[in-house]
C-alpha cells in the first residue's frame, strides 16, 4: 500500500472502493501532473518511471456525485505539512548497519516520559525536535534512564499540541525533524544503550483529518470507509476507526510494522485502549462493547511479538483490566504491562495534596497487581496526564511555587514510592528538577532548574541507580509492615530472594519531627542506608541528621530520629 520503489519505478495503491476515478496527481517543481490509475476490486493501482523519489504526490479521486477530492496517501511515509500538505515520494535508506541494540526485561527499566517538542526547546518559541533530545542524551543515560517514551510524534492536528490527534499514522512529524530525525533519535539512543518506546493513538482520529470521508462516501454523517458510520464512531476526541473493516484492519496492523521494521523501536504504548473496544458516553461512563476492537488488540500484540519478541507492548488501560496484560491464548489482551493509571491519585492521597490524606487509597494501589505480577504495572508519581488537565505537577500542588522545602521533600517522597514500589517506573520529564506549573504542549522544560536544584536532581540519580543496583527491587516480594494512621508514617519492605536481598522503606508522610521514633522491623539483621531523602546533598535545607545503620533488638524494635516528609531506604547486609 502506499508508495513503493520497484527498482526506477514507484508503485502507488490506494483503498478507495466507491470512487468513480481515481489519478495520481504530482508536483513536479510547481508543474502539476496527472497520471490515470487502475481500478483493481476496492483498490486503484499505479506503477510508473515517470515519478522520482522526493516527489510530492496526492491522489485525486471523483466521487460518486461527480466532486474532485485531493487526498494525501494514509500510507504516506512523509508529508511536507500535516495540514494542507503533500505525500511525498520517500526510500527506505538509513543506515541502521551498526545498529545491534537489544533492550532488557521491562521489569529492569527506568522510563522517561518525553514531548519531543517541549523536552528541550531552542527558545521558548522554537519547538524542541529529536536533534534536540539527541543533544541531552548523555544527561538521561548518566541521570539512569534506561528507557525513553515519546509522546505520539506522527502528523497530528496542532505541532505544538501533545501530538493525541493524529492526522496520519504513517509520517512523522515535520516540525520535530520527520522520519529520518526520528531515526536518527532511536539509533542515538540504542548506541547510549536507551531503548525506545513509541506513544501511539488508535482509539479516534483527529477531527475533519484527511482520512474523513477519504472517497466520497460515508452514511449517518460519519467518518466513511475507515470509521465506523453509528454510534461506535463517536468518541470525545474524533472518529473511531472500523476495527470490524478487513482493510482499516490491515491499516492499522501495518502500521505496528513499520514501527518496529522502519523504525526499529523497542515497545509502544497505546492510547486509552478502553476506548478501542468499548463504547463510552461524554462522561466517560460505558455504555457498549465493540468485540472486534478487542480481537484486533490481540493481533496487535501478537504481531509486534512475531516481529521483535523482545518487544514491550504497553497499554493506557482503565486501571482495573486485569485481562488488558493477559496472554492472548487466555483470551486476554496480550500486553505486557499496563499504566497504573490511579498510581498518581493515590500518592497525593498519602501527601494530602489536592485532596485531604488518605493512607488506606494509598496502600490499596500499592497492593494492587495485574494477574498478580508486580511487573505488569507501569507507575508514575506524574505523567502527562496527571500534570494537567486541570491539575498542575505534584510539587506545583504541594506548595505554592512549587519549589520550597516541602514542595522539594514531597516531591522526593513521591519519586522514592515510584523508584521503590511494585512496578516499573516511570518519570515525566522535568520531575527530576522540580518543574514548576502544569505540563502543556507549549511550555518549554526550563533547563535552568538543572542546576538551580541540582541536589533533587542528585537525588533521582541515586534513585534510579538504587533502582538498578538493589535486586529486591526487581522482586515480587512485597509487604506493609508499618502503617501508623495518626502520625501518617508507613514503612513497607521488598525483595526478590527473602532474607538475603530485603528493601525496606520508611515514609513520614507529616512534617512532624520525631525524635525517637519507635517500631518493629520486619527482619532481623543489619539495615545500611542506602537513601536518605532529606539528606543535605540534595537540599541545603534539608536535614543530615540520620546516619543509620538500623540492629533491631531481639524482640525486633528500634529506635530512630524521623525528620519531617522523609524517606529512608534500607538494604539488608549480609
Amino acid at each position: 500500500m502506499g508508495a513503493n520503489i520497484h527498482g526506477s519505478a514507484v508503485a502507488f495503491r490506494v483503498w478507495a472502493p466507491f470512487a468513480v476515478n481515481v489519478a495520481l496527481l504530482v508536483d513536479d517543481n510547481g508543474e502539476r501532473k496527472t497520471f490515470p490509475m487502475e481500478k483493481d476490486g476496492a483498490y486503484w493501482h499505479l506503477e510508473t518511471h515517470e515519478v522520482r523519489i522526493g516527489q510530492n504526490y496526492q491522489y485525486l479521486i471523483t466521487t460518486a456525485d461527480g466532486s474532485e477530492l485531493a487526498r494525501n496517501d494514509p500510507y504516506a511515509r512523509r508529508l511536507t505539512s500535516a495540514s494542507g500538505g503533500w505525500s511525498v515520494v520517500v526510500q527506505d535508506d538509513f543506515d541502521w548497519s551498526d545498529d545491534t541494540f537489544t533492550q532488557g526485561e521491562l521489569k529492569k527499566q527506568t522510563i522517561y516520559e518525553l514531548h519531543v517538542g517541549t523536552f528541550n526547546r531552542p527558545s521558548p518559541s522554537t519547538p524542541g525536535t529529536f536533534a534536540s533530545v539527541i543533544e541531552k542524551i548523555p544527561y538521561l543515560k548518566d541521570l539512569g534512564i534506561t528507557a525513553i517514551e515519546l509522546m505520539p510524534v506522527t502528523s497530528m492536528m496542532d505541532d505544538t499540541g501533545w501530538g493525541y490527534a493524529p492526522t496520519h499514522i504513517f509520517s512523522i512529524e515535520e516540525a520535530y525533524g520527520g522520519r529520518h530525525g526520528l531515526m536518527s533519535l532511536v539509533k542515538a539512543a540504542h548506541q547510549a544503550g536507551i531503548a525506545v518506546i513509541i506513544d501511539m493513538v488508535y482509539n479516534h482520529m483527529a477531527p475533519k483529518n484527511e482520512l474523513d470521508t477519504f472517497d466520497g462516501w460515508s452514511e449517518n454523517d460519519g467518518g466513511g470507509i475507515y470509521f465506523y458510520n453509528d454510534e461506535r464512531g463517536v468518541t470525545p476526541w474524533g472518529n473511531r476507526p472500523d476495527y470490524g473493516r478487513d482493510e482499516v484492519r490491515s491499516y492499522l496492523l501495518d502500521n505496528i510494522t513499520m514501527w518496529f521494521n522502519e523504525f526499529h523501536v523497542d515497545g509502544m504504548r497505546l492510547d486509552a485502549t478502553y476506548y478501542i473496544d468499548e463504547i463510552r458516553d461524554a462522561g466517560g461512563i460505558e455504555q457498549g462493547n465493540i468485540p472486534d476492537g478487542w480481537t484486533l488488540m490481540q493481533k496487535m500484540t501478537t504481531l509486534a511479538h512475531k516481529l521483535k519478541p523482545s518487544a514491550w507492548m504497553i497499554a493506557e488501560d482503565s486501571g482495573w483490566r486485569d485481562e488488558a496484560s493477559s496472554p492472548v491464548q487466555f483470551g486476554g489482551l496480550g500486553f505486557d504491562a499496563q499504566w497504573g493509571t490511579h498510581f498518581p491519585l493515590a500518592i497525593r492521597s498519602a501527601l494530602g495534596v489536592e485532596t485531604p490524606q488518605n493512607i488506606d487509597v494509598f496502600i490499596s494501589e500499592l497492593q494492587r497487581y495485574f494477574n498478580g505480577e508486580a511487573f505488569q504495572k507501569i507507575i508514575y508519581s506524574d505523567s502527562h496526564d496527571s500534570a494537567a488537565n486541570g491539575h498542575e505537577r505534584l510539587n506545583e500542588e504541594a506548595s505554592d511555587g512549587g519549589a520550597d522545602k516541602i514542595a522539594r521533600a514531597k516531591a522526593l517522597i513521591a519519586s522514592t514510592i515510584a523508584f521503590t514500589a511494585p512496578g516499573v517506573p516511570m518519570i515525566l520529564q522535568g520531575v527530576e528538577f522540580v518543574e514548576s506549573g502544569y505540563f502543556a504542549g507549549w511550555r518549554e522544560l526550563n533547563w535552568e532548574h538543572e542546576e538551580k536544584f541540582a541536589g533533587i536532581v542528585a537525588a533521582h540519580r541515586d534513585l534510579m541507580h538504587l533502582r538498578t543496583a538493589a535486586p529486591g527491587l526487581a522482586g515480587n516480594g512485597f509487604l506493609f509492615f508499618h502503617v501508623n494512621y495518626t502520625d501518617g508514617v508507613i514503612g513497607y519492605t521488598r525483595w526478590h530472594d527473602a532474607g538475603k536481598d530485603d528493601v525496606l522503606v520508611l515514609i513520614n508522610l507529616g512534617k512532624k519531627v520525631f525524635t525517637e521514633y519507635e517500631l518493629v522491623l520486619p527482619r532481623s539483621g543489619i539495615w545500611n542506608v542506602a537513601f536518605n531523602s532529606t539528606a543535605t546533598t540534595y537540599g541545603a535545607d534539608f536535614s543530615d541528621s540520620f546516619a543509620g545503620p538500623l540492629q533491631p533488638s531481639a524482640n525486633g524494635k528500634v529506635t530512630l530520629r524521623l525528620e519531617g516528609y522523609q524517606t529512608l531506604i534500607f538494604t539488608l547486609a549480609t
